[in-house]
Order: C-alpha cells, then sequence, then structure tokens
C-alpha cells in the first residue's frame, strides 16, 4: 500500500513537473504603434495593435486613449522640425514576464536628411546597436536589435520610452522636416511560472518528503 503510494506521488510530481514545463515555454509578444494617414502630412488617426503568440489580440484606435497609454507626442505621425517622443507599453503582458529573452525594434521614418538616426530609450542608445538609418526623401524602416540585459532593464516596469532626437542627426538635422509613422515592439520572454501550479507541485514534495520520513521511522 505504502509503495503504491509512493509511486503515486513519484508520478505526480513528474506530471507536474512536465505541465510546468509545457507552460513556460516562450511566448512572443508585439506592440505595433502607428499613423492610420501615413501620406497625410498634417493630420493623423492613431493606431495600436497588440498580440501575442498565446493568440491574444487587440486593437485600438482611439488616438486620446493611445496617446495616454504611450505617450504619444504631438509630432508623431506630423512632418515637424521637432523631436518625436513616445514609449511602448508592454504593461499587458499576461502570463507576467519572468525574464525577456530578445526584441527587436522597428521604426518606419521618413525624412529630407540623411544619416543615422538616433533613439534614446530610457536613457539608453539603441541606435549604438546596431546599423539604423532614414534614407534621404524614402520612407525607410530602421531595426534595432536590443539585447535581452537591456531588455530585463529597460522594461522592468513595463515601458519603453523612446526620443528620436533629430539634432543627433548632424549637420542642419534641426532645420529639416522629419516623420515618424510606426514604430513596432517585438519581444519574445519566458513566463514566471503559474503560482497554482507552483504550489500544488511543493504540496506534492512537500507529501513525498512526510512519506519517506514515516517510511524511515519503520
Amino acid at each position: 500500500m505504502r509503495k503504491n503510494l509512493f509511486l503515486s506521488v513519484v508520478a505526480l510530481v513528474g506530471l507536474l513537473l512536465n505541465t510546468q514545463s509545457a507552460s513556460a515555454a516562450p511566448i512572443t509578444a508585439t506592440e505595433t504603434l502607428s499613423d492610420g494617414f501615413p501620406f497625410e502630412l498634417i493630420g493623423r488617426d492613431l493606431e495600436r495593435t497588440l498580440s501575442d503568440s498565446t493568440g491574444f489580440f487587440f486593437f485600438e484606435d482611439d488616438d486620446s486613449a493611445i496617446v495616454a497609454s504611450n505617450n504619444v507626442d504631438n509630432d508623431f505621425g506630423i512632418t515637424n522640425f521637432s523631436d518625436v517622443s513616445f514609449r511602448h507599453n508592454l504593461s499587458w503582458l499576461n502570463p507576467a514576464v519572468g525574464s525577456f529573452l530578445n526584441g527587436t525594434l522597428t521604426i518606419l521614418a521618413w525624412a529630407n536628411i540623411g544619416g543615422d538616426d538616433i533613439l534614446l530609450a530610457d536613457n539608453i542608445n539603441l541606435g549604438a546597436l546596431t546599423n539604423g538609418t532614414v534614407s534621404t526623401g524614402l520612407f525607410s524602416s530602421s531595426v534595432y536589435n536590443i539585447s535581452p540585459v537591456t531588455l530585463n532593464a529597460v522594461l522592468a516596469d513595463g515601458f519603453l520610452s523612446i526620443t528620436i532626437d533629430k539634432n543627433a542627426f548632424g549637420g542642419l538635422g534641426a532645420l529639416n522636416a522629419f516623420s515618424v509613422y510606426s514604430s513596432k515592439l517585438e519581444v519574445s520572454y519566458q513566463p514566471v511560472p503559474e503560482p497554482a501550479s507552483m504550489a500544488l507541485l511543493g504540496s506534492s514534495i512537500f507529501g513525498l518528503g512526510a512519506l519517506r520520513r514515516r517510511r524511515a521511522k519503520k
């Protein structure tokens, strides 16, 4: 009887470990901020799309709500002569993040100047990590690969704040028109183990230990 109970507890622990391992598979999540009128240089229609590999999807086109959640300034999506600032908001991630594994930031912009575009994200110069350029007179995507160290430091609060500093273009950058029309942040992360599963696993291990102690007394 005791042997059967012992084997049952061992089997349960094994099952829980396998279940926990499966549920802890990495998750990929994406937030995209964009202007619904990318060729309208004096007006904008903000859009925000959230999705992840678990099947979650959310679309929002309420400008005021997006400005509030992502601190989008008045120059995002507008041809202007000023710096552009906004933030990516990943506070919606579920399950919660245990640790970030990697990330990619893709920004679609237009400028009538050339050169490297410098992105300052939470005081970390992402532009120094990889090559990103805004082509003269053309819409161009700048892709930045973000290291796990940077992600876990910057996104600890769930927010990636970005400022595109026109003065960093050098020369007459501050005197030329510049526009940002979309920004996509894609991350993969290891989720935190589910509390319920961990509690059940803990109680099973406790039961196994108690059974072993009882057997040792015999």
